[in-house]
């Protein structure tokens, strides 16, 4: 990741994002509203969902002329089960049903 903070995002810069995996263009993202290459890894993260595999995302800032091939690992959304979930109480933490899964 850190190689990827030598290129700038400000808040308020177009980003266009193209992800390919098997050389086939698995989703486009057009973004506006992030500040960092981080916040722009997790839009892309998210939008990918379920998939799982190699991918190479194609970053272009619109604002500040630059492009960037990236490689990266998707897991998809995880197995591991949601954990419980916890309200802390005046007298104490009192259980909660755990989280449905999405």
């Amino acid at each position: 990741m850190d190689a990827l903070n030598k290129y700038p995002v400000r808040y308020g810069d177009r980003i266009f994002v193209s992800v390919m995996m098997l050389g086939k263009s698995v989703c486009d993202l057009c973004l506006d509203n992030v500040s960092s290459m981080t916040d722009v890894i997790g839009e892309i993260r998210h939008a990918m969902g379920d998939k799982r595999g190699l991918v190479m995302a194609i970053i272009r800032n619109y604002h500040r002329g630059w492009s960037v091939d990236h490689r990266m690992m998707m897991y998809g959304k995880t197995d591991v089960p949601p954990q419980p979930r916890h309200r802390r109480r005046a007298s104490g933490i009192i259980r909660v049903a755990p989280a449905e899964r999405m």
